[in-house]
């Protein structure tokens, strides 16, 4: 039987997420690399993008719709997309989230993590990797409940997709948008970025 994954941008046209340097919107980059990982196709398996209906709702009906989206149709990993923002610009790198109490999830993340620096290294050359680019960040309740994890820009309007769907589930932040240097990197190589997730995703499915 085929394996799903079910994959959505962060927020929505009405709820444009964080705007960082030089005014930049989260929303279109999160669109941008939803749109190109769309494009790939899953050896083995299916996408389907679970927001695409609820793209002009306001918070919190988008994430609501797209958790329900994701449980009904009972897909085998769940995936959404952001772009991250914290008032100090040298912060940088991107970051894998799941749920801490999730092995799955956690296995999920620790594969799309290596494979999106791997994608990296072979264009920005070790420095990417000695950075640590993309790292997994593991989320527990008591962070979701007192919104502790200060370098995960607005956690608690974000955390729920992980909090509430049925299945294995991540959250992708490929940089910082208040950093240059990640704002560069998300833009110009959001091909290998998105051939990471895929990857990375690709590998976990053929685990199943």
């Amino acid at each position: 039987m085929d394996k799903i994954c079910g994959y959505s941008t962060g927020h929505s046209r009405c709820d444009p997420g964080a705007e960082g340097i030089n005014g930049i919107k989260e929303y279109p980059l999160n669109v941008a690399l939803t749109d190109l990982l769309g494009r790939f196709i899953l050896s083995g398996g299916s996408w389907v993008r679970t927001d695409l209906e609820f793209e002009d709702d306001p918070y919190p009906d988008y994430l609501v719709k797209t958790i329900l989206r994701c449980n009904t149709l009972k897909v085998d990993i769940a995936v959404e997309l952001h772009h991250n923002f914290v008032s100090n610009p040298k912060v940088r790198g991107g970051q894998t989230i799941y749920w801490d109490t999730s092995k799955q999830g956690h296995i999920l993340a620790e594969l799309v993590s290596q494979n999106i620096n791997m994608a990296l290294t072979n264009v920005v050359g070790p420095l990417g990797a000695a950075v640590g680019f993309q790292k997994t960040i593991p989320i527990t309740e008591y962070g979701y409940a007192m919104r502790d994890y200060k370098s995960i820009a607005q956690i608690g309007r974000r955390l729920g997709f992980l909090r509430r769907t049925n299945m294995p589930a991540i959250i992708i932040e490929p940089g910082f948008l208040s950093n240059e240097n990640d704002v560069k990197l998300v833009q110009d190589k959001r091909l290998e970025i998105a051939t990471g997730i895929y990857r990375g995703i690709q590998q976990y499915i053929n685990q199943l």
